[in-house]
């Protein structure tokens, strides 16, 4: 997903215009609202694969646009070494990287203008969490990762490494990520026997395999890989316990080759076809490839021009024997020919073939191996040679025919297998709200926990569909959402307002998953889900009251200068209406609305000799009052809080004018935040619809005039274009919180 997402971007041009203008600072808030729009839904979908962000920066090293934080940016991030590299170096970089709140591999790929200008980088990443489930999934095994302590507390704080990571057992100089870390599992693995060995070979940063036994007797294989930083150098390991018996100790082995090669395969391939002119580095690769496994390259016409010494000793013959020879040397006769055909079909199509392939040796003797046979392109895209890649996979194949006339053992491990799966099913059901549906949607199963938050019986539910327990609140296209992606074959995770059977709601973290038969078609759907509604019912009480401490202070700066009490409601209103008709989307407009009633905190810090005052202020005065603005800004920026940060733009910036005659900083057009822009329309529509100490409040129709004189010049063009062709509901928020006499 992240390789296809940036082939798209870089072949986008709509993209690049948008990255080209934000570098020349036209339309930057514009140009990210846009970006967004047309990337979050392959965001949403690289989510879904363990991709944690999606970054865009700008050729200074400027942070553009962050998908996982769509409100943060405009911050230097030339402090990383991988967004340094990619603006000295101008070329994909990749590797592990250890950050103050993520660990994990980084990917920074490069992206130039319509002239081939360098004008910025887009970034993805995938956590340490991701990559271990992963390999958990698919590997077999129970899978680590550990990282240098040096490292690790070089970059995260002391508070942030007792929260999320245990020393290593093995070895107290490395850390273990808490969230991927068994205890259990690691202190029963029969470590203790090999652990002079392991830190020993720790020491060397190279991959390597040792076996040992538990309490039980049972076989444990240890497997460590190095992880690298962007720099090449080792910053810990990713590693496994693999538990074996008498038919998987081969396995296993040969697994372990067979992913080393697979991961070699598609780093040299993926290096080859993004920096085709780095030639050097694919031939440190393939040197590292032909260590380990079967290395062949033949010519155009299939005959051998190079063959790694594993080959020869496999094969039995000397490399002389086999140079300018055809690979149907070793060809064994029991391989038929239309394998060979569809095998050169597809390198000739310029496309990788993999398979398994039976050889003969110079003695007579058979071996096999899993093969990988590579087209090598030149820059032109023209083949130049072929590479082969193989495992030796005979132990393995010799114990599949076994297995294979050797029924009893398949039913043994079937059986095995189905009293582990009923376990795990048993665990899931007891932790959790368990459901199952048809492929209507019809429910067919509930668990107790189910019954017990919905309040139905399973009697009332089954049959029914999940409508039964379905909030009114939600909306129509969350479900189709839904119902679209489990439908497709992929899984689902979100968060729902459900409502009980008296009535009541409650709040549910929910993944629904589909299920496959052995032909790969769905036949259920599994829904599993957490009680969340505590968290949810905290969440609005504290997100309400921090609307009221913030309502209560801006009334505290207004009533200063004895505004009128219903001033910080009106111009909180107006602000979310205009941002909303500007295009923002509702959460940034709630944001900017519980925002600026804070706009003339600042005051507090303005004498009520200047305040007060009922006539003119003379030049000195206006001159302090003008502070307040930076006041406001001071008082408020501090804070890493969303709200007050937008406050603090708020409170700084409404008093800039577009033509760049304003204060404090004298900015103009989009150099002032959107924030501000829109702010200052609100303030002083308000503002002179109101009586103050300094004046009698002014008439509709001279408001009007003055915004429309002052359009382009105090105000931006645009926003008073939308505020007067939607003043009537500008209109019904004025009438709605009218003030209040006091006598």
């Amino acid at each position: 997903y992240a390789d296809t997402l940036y082939e798209e971007v870089i072949d986008n041009n709509e993209i690049i215009s948008l990255l080209e203008n934000a570098n020349n600072n036209i339309y930057r808030d514009k140009a990210r609202e846009k970006l967004y729009r047309l990337l979050k839904v392959k965001y949403e979908r690289m989510r879904e694969k363990g991709i944690l962000q999606l970054h865009f920066h700008l050729a200074d090293g400027e942070s553009f646009l962050r998908f996982h934080k769509k409100d943060q940016y405009g911050d230097s991030l030339l402090f990383r070494e991988s967004i340094r590299e990619v603006i000295k170096q101008k070329k994909f970089i990749y590797g592990f990287e250890i950050g103050k709140y993520f660990g994990g591999y980084r990917y920074v790929y490069p992206i130039f203008g319509k002239s081939g200008k360098y004008i910025g980088s887009v970034e993805t990443s995938i956590g340490v969490r991701s990559i271990v489930d992963e390999m958990n999934k698919n590997l077999q095994a129970s899978h680590f990762i550990i990282l240098k302590k040096e490292l690790v507390e070089k970059v995260v704080s002391q508070q942030n490494i007792e929260r999320h990571y245990h020393k290593f057992c093995f070895n107290e100089e490395y850390y273990i990520p808490k969230d991927i870390h068994s205890d259990i599992e690691l202190k029963e693995s029969g470590y203790e026997r090999i652990k002079d060995a392991i830190n020993a070979k720790l020491l060397k940063g190279s991959s390597f395999s040792l076996y040992s036994f538990d309490k039980s007797r049972k076989m444990k294989i240890f497997t460590f890989l190095p992880i690298e930083d962007i720099s090449n150098h080792n910053v810990g390991y990713i590693f496994a316990i693999k538990n074996d018996n008498t038919v998987f100790e081969i396995f296993l082995s040969q697994l372990v080759k067979f992913i080393l090669g697979v991961l070699s395969i598609s780093v040299i391939y993926y290096y080859y076809q993004r920096n085709r002119q780095q030639v050097n580095t694919i031939e440190q690769l393939q040197n590292a490839i032909d260590q380990t496994t079967l290395v062949s390259k033949t010519d155009l016409k299939g005959r051998i021009t190079y063959a790694n010494d594993a080959f020869v000793e496999l094969s039995g013959y000397s490399r002389e024997e086999l140079i300018g020879q055809p690979h149907s040397k070793v060809r064994h006769p029991d391989m038929p020919a239309s394998v060979f055909k569809e095998l050169w079909d597809t390198i000739q199509d310029k496309k990788i073939w993999h398979g398994t392939i039976k050889n003969r040796k110079k003695d007579g003797g058979s071996y096999t191996v899993d093969a990988t046979i590579l087209p090598k392109l030149d820059i032109n895209k023209n083949i130049k040679e072929y590479i082969a890649i193989r495992h030796d996979i005979t132990q393995l194949a010799n114990i599949k025919e076994h297995l294979s006339k050797e029924l009893n053992i398949s039913n043994k491990n079937f059986a095995e297998a189905y009293t582990r799966a009923k376990e795990y099913e048993k665990a899931i059901d007891d932790s959790n709200i368990v459901s199952r549906t048809d492929l209507d949607g019809n429910i067919t199963y509930v668990n107790k926990y189910f019954c017990e938050i919905s309040g139905y019986t399973q009697e009332e539910l089954i049959g029914q569909k999940h409508s039964i327990v379905r909030h009114p609140d939600m909306p129509d296209a969350f479900f189709k959402e839904m119902w679209e992606t489990i439908s497709s074959g992929r899984s689902w995770h979100g968060q729902m307002k459900n409502r009980k059977k008296g009535g009541d709601s409650y709040f549910v973290e929910s993944t629904i998953v589909p299920i496959f038969d052995t032909n790969g078609k769905i036949v259920e759907y599994l829904g599993i889900r957490h009680d969340v509604t505590e968290i949810v019912n905290f969440h609005k009480e504290l997100e309400s009251t921090q609307k009221e401490v913030i309502y209560k202070m801006g009334e505290v700066g207004e009533s200063r200068s004895q505004e009128t009490g219903q001033h910080v409601k009106r111009v909180a209103e107006y602000s979310r209406l205009l941002a909303l008709l500007c295009g923002m989307d509702d959460k940034e407009a709630d944001l900017l609305h519980m925002a600026s009633p804070m706009h003339d905190i600042g005051k507090v810090g303005i004498p009520d000799s200047i305040l007060k005052k009922p006539g003119k202020l003379d030049p000195d005065e206006w001159v302090i009052m003008q502070s307040h603005a930076e006041i406001g800004y001071k008082i408020l920026n501090s804070s890493q809080r969303p709200i007050l940060k937008a406050a603090a733009i708020v409170s700084y910036e409404h008093h800039e004018k577009w033509n760049g005659t304003g204060y404090p900083n004298k900015l103009e057009g989009e150099s002032i935040h959107i924030y501000g822009r829109i702010t200052a329309i609100a303030d002083v529509f308000d503002a002179l619809g109101s009586d103050r100490c300094y004046k009698k409040a002014w008439e509709l129709e001279r408001i009007i005039e003055l915004f429309k004189e002052e359009k382009g010049k105090h105000f931006d063009p645009y926003l008073v274009e939308l505020f007067l062709e939607n003043l009537d509901k500008f209109l019904v928020i004025r009438d709605t919180y009218k003030d209040v006499a006091v006598h």
